[in-house]
């Protein structure tokens, strides 16, 4: 057994859920591997023939994270060719940045994509711009042009975002500027609060300047989407910490959580504190959960089925609970729905999940309806608006501020490398290599970058 897993395996080993196809953490050679139950938890194990067995954990709810792949792949057919859109594309505008954090998979010290001209940034306007753009890096806000993508994008029509560690937003004049620019939605990474001595070479630095920055965002009126990165066993009190920041700021209207990216420089960290989307709900559950734990997967197959239906990919290591702003807290939606009835309708759902679209949609509504109870009522204009701004492209500044949806991911590496998982990945990458403008599903540039990464260091 490798050093690698997290946590070292047991000897209680169960069944093996099902067989997938992935890679040795260590050097990246293709490997089969399983998803399996060992000890109660669900673990990614592969063996390779220089660097042993290791195992990766997935989840610690095994019966109920192996009723979700059963959802997820017999049901949905997930185990298929991909099914629905891709629903935006990370532009990859520049390898700059001001902080450099070790965990980044863009590693700025030595990128693996080149600088975007303004011509490059038009030309990908041209060819994605019927699909979401979000405008990334490196930091965007260093892109010379950033400003003028928006603008451009505008007067298309066209619907963007800026990914940003936030520096430049704790400008005033920055902000508003952005903001005449037709910025609408911003995505500001976030690692702390306040000193957290916990966090350590991980601490984020520029912590006061993006509370600073969040302040400027919300007087210039910017939807902001607010992205914590957690560390497993460092810092996963930011998820309610920053639940809790947002509950009263009607402005941000989503959280979008990662895990740590373990690739590149990020290899040399501990990868016992990459966490898994489900292990973020265990936290999650055990501050707002008010029923069984098991109601909160039922809501996955729920919100699965929906996107489905919307023609919208959604990957099994992604994980959204929906809150609700009530007066004085955060209310998960499972407290507006009977959770047994809807565990009930999801089943007779089933039956019809392959029939033909008219019927499986009506099925899908009926379920909902047999879920609802009196007080579902108030979230049904919320809920209708939050599936518009959905089905047609993802504006999350259309998002009804009466909810908070809060979507758990973890950024791809070698440790959680699932191909069929990866398959249904609702993002894409353009970005410019050897001159030239190139797409690519985020799994394989991963790869590729570390292969190459590698080779080098062989070299």
């Amino acid at each position: 057994m490798t050093a690698l897993s997290a946590p070292s395996a047991g000897t209680g080993d169960g069944p093996v859920i099902r067989a997938t196809h992935t890679v040795c953490p260590v050097c990246v050679r293709p490997l089969d591997g399983t998803v399996c139950e060992v000890d109660g938890d669900v673990r990614l194990r592969r063996t390779c023939p220089e660097h042993g067995q290791t195992d990766f954990t997935l989840s610690h709810n095994a019966a109920l994270y192996r009723d979700l792949e059963r959802f997820f792949f017999a049901v949905l057919g997930k185990d298929e060719a991909p099914k629905g859109r891709i629903t935006n594309y990370w532009v990859l505008s520049t390898p700059r940045c001001q902080m450099n954090c070790a965990f980044c998979q863009t590693e700025v010290e030595s990128p693996v994509f080149e600088p975007m001209s303004l011509e490059d940034l038009r030309t990908v306007l041209d060819r994605y711009g019927e699909d979401k753009l979000t405008l990334s890096g490196g930091e965007a806000t260093l892109h010379p042009h950033a400003e003028d993508f928006f603008k451009e994008a505008h007067a298309r029509g066209l619907s963007t975002q800026l990914a940003t560690n936030g520096v430049m937003f704790a400008r005033r004049e920055y902000c508003e500027k952005m903001a005449a620019a037709h910025l609408t939605e911003a995505r500001v990474s976030i690692e702390s609060f306040r000193p957290n001595p916990k966090l350590g070479a991980y601490h984020d630095a520029f912590y006061a300047r993006k509370i600073e920055a969040l302040e400027n965002l919300e007087k210039t009126g910017i939807t902001t989407i607010l992205s914590p990165t957690i560390f497993r066993g460092v810092n996963e009190d930011l998820l309610v910490e920053a639940l809790e920041f947002a509950k009263d700021r009607p402005f941000i209207k989503e959280l979008s959580v990662n895990g740590f990216s373990w690739v590149g420089e990020g290899r040399q960290m501990d990868a016992a504190m990459m966490i898994m989307p489900d292990q973020m709900m265990d936290v999650l559950h055990r501050r707002y959960g008010s029923g069984d734990r098991s109601e909160w997967f039922e809501l996955q197959k729920m919100l699965l089925a929906a996107l489905q239906l919307m023609g919208v990919r959604l990957c099994l290591y992604t994980q959204i609970m929906i809150f609700v702003r009530e007066r004085d807290r955060l209310a998960p939606i499972t407290d507006y729905l009977d959770m047994k009835r809807l565990a009930r309708a999801l089943r007779v759902w089933e039956r019809f999940a392959n029939r033909p679209y008219p019927i499986r949609a009506a099925a899908f509504l009926a379920a909902c309806a047999f879920a609802a109870r009196p007080r579902s009522i108030r979230l049904l204009l919320p809920m209708l608006r939050l599936a518009a701004a959905t089905f047609f492209a993802i504006k999350i500044d259309r998002y009804p501020s009466a909810l908070l949806p809060v979507v758990l991911n973890t950024n791809c590496s070698t440790l959680t490398m699932d191909d069929t998982v990866s398959l249904q990945c609702m993002s894409g990458l353009v970005f410019v290599r050897g001159g030239e403008l190139h797409e690519g599903a985020s799994t394989d540039f991963l790869l590729r970058k570390e292969r190459e990464s590698r080779a080098n260091a062989g070299a």
